[in-house]
């Protein structure tokens, strides 16, 4: 079965819906089928393309939100004529989605379009958004979401119930197995944790991602644990706003900015850490829809901390896998560090709570195999 997949989100593009997207396209074709990825030419793109068994057909980047919209339309078109797709799925229903309804309704292609959260929250203040987006809700053949977060939102838009289909987040399992004991000492030696007690958060450096209220919290913590430090990964624009708060609050020798780390790497520095911690707060209608990074953590077998805001609060099962924390609220974020740090059997409790439940909900083969049975029932019931 060939699919078509329209993304603005693809690599070398960094973020979850990147992510999302690459896992989802390699799943598929694990499961026999014959996906194709539309994207757009930015960066090494040609690099990337080389090393993935599938094809991409790349096309402009532009700036323009409207040149944007007829390129995405005439490669999605030209792309639908050439492979001619059973199902075409699009992954942001601003960057890509309205292109493709379009097209689809060309073509008689039916299309299925991803929310991921923050796209559509902001659509509840924009009449005008709203009618685009009450567009693809007449056209599309559903919306695939990843949580009961992003149902919710898309309830409260009008879109009725049997167009929106659930599908978790998940996470490529094999990717965080094992134990790889040389990559996690090449962690250990490159910032010198042997003996620290590690905190890790792993996002781009924004405001919604909370890592300036992890660096508020950090003198408390180091009261009570003083061979504590926190780990920085990721890059973005909040990175020297960070570091002066860091120098502020007198502790800008235990925060260690680690910058961009490539994917394969990740699952090294997740295991080398204590505690996982991403104080995730809404900012201007922007918040965090699912939380992928909560789940790699999990994988790996770690407590997590997160903020009680968004579709995090279905990903981090309070007091079992960690705990879920008012992310504006510094002192409450030291506390719960403070108690995963210091009481060893509770954390490991936790992390073997977590990692039991991203096997159990979060595999990201089943995911997408369910997700392929959902494009093919529903094609089925529209003929």
């Amino acid at each position: 079965m060939h699919l078509l997949i329209v993304t603005h989100n693809f690599p070398p593009l960094e973020g979850g819906i990147t992510t999302h997207t690459l896992e989802m396209v390699r799943n598929l074709v694990k499961l026999g089928q014959e996906p194709v990825v539309l994207a757009p030419r930015i960066g090494d793109w040609k690099t990337i393309d080389l090393s993935l068994p599938f094809p991409v057909a790349r096309m402009p980047q532009v700036t323009s939100k409207y040149v944007r919209f007829l390129f995405t339309a005439l490669y999605t078109l030209l792309a639908t004529i050439r492979w001619r797709p059973k199902v075409i799925y699009a992954t942001h229903w601003r960057n890509c989605g309205l292109a493709v309804s379009f097209v689809s309704m060309l073509t008689r292609v039916p299309f299925f379009q991803a929310i991921h959260g923050t796209e559509v929250l902001v659509l509840e203040g924009t009449q005008a958004s709203r009618r685009l987006f009450g567009w693809i809700t007449r056209r599309t053949q559903g919306f695939v979401v990843l949580a009961k977060y992003q149902e919710m939102i898309l309830r409260r838009l009008g879109v009725p119930e049997e167009k929106i289909y659930i599908s978790l987040g998940g996470v490529d399992l094999m990717k965080f197995d094992g134990n790889d004991r040389a990559a996690i000492e090449v962690v250990n030696a490159r910032y010198g944790l042997n003996g620290k007690k590690a905190i890790l958060t792993v996002a781009r450096l924004v405001e919604r991602k909370g890592q300036d209220m992890v660096i508020a919290a950090l003198p408390q913590v180091l009261e009570a644990v003083p061979n504590a430090v926190y780990l920085v990964v990721g890059r973005g624009p909040m990175q020297e706003r960070l570091k002066r708060m860091a120098w502020e609050k007198g502790v800008q020798d235990k925060v260690i900015f680690c910058g961009f780390v490539p994917d394969e790497e990740l699952p090294a520095y997740y295991k080398t850490c204590d505690v996982f911690v991403m104080p995730n707060r809404e900012i201007g209608g922007d918040t965090e829809g699912f939380g992928i990074v909560f789940v790699e953590a999990g994988a790996c077998g770690k407590p997590v901390i997160g903020g009680r805001s968004g579709g995090v609060v279905e990903v981090i099962e309070d007091g079992i896998t960690g705990f879920l924390v008012d992310s504006l609220d510094p002192r409450e974020l030291s506390q719960a560090l403070v108690q995963v740090l210091t009481d060893e059997s509770m954390a490991t409790r936790m992390g073997r709570a977590g990692q039991a439940r991203v096997v159990e909900k979060y595999d990201n083969y089943r995911v997408t195999s369910e997700i392929l049975s959902h494009f093919l029932t529903k094609t089925e019931c529209a003929k």
